[in-house]
């Protein structure tokens, strides 16, 4: 129970920074100043955190030896897509209905 209970906690960490991240970046409108084409921005903004929070997830439920070694990568990734996903989608809903637009 208390290596779940440290997974969870270290998952929840990584997903309020992503949110956070994306909440400051799109409410203080600071890549609206940058040179730099519109997927740059987009990338910068929606996709470069969430590779690292994927990126984050993946290290930590590996290193929880929670899975079983038949299939642990496979499970692993596909845990992790979800949690970045569901911590994306979080983000930019908070945004939209925050700040509009």
């Amino acid at each position: 129970m208390r290596r779940v209970t440290k997974l969870l906690l270290k998952w929840l960490f990584v997903a309020s920074f992503h949110v956070g991240y994306l909440l400051v970046l799109y409410g203080a409108k600071a890549l609206r100043f940058v040179p730099a084409p519109y997927l740059f921005k987009i990338f910068v903004w929606l996709e470069l955190p969430s590779i690292i929070a994927f990126s984050l997830y993946y290290h930590f439920l590996l290193r929880s030896d929670l899975l079983s070694e038949s299939g642990r990568h496979a499970t692993a990734a596909s845990y992790s897509i979800l949690a970045s996903l569901l911590s994306l989608y979080c983000g930019v809903f908070l945004c939209l209905n925050t700040f509009g637009e």
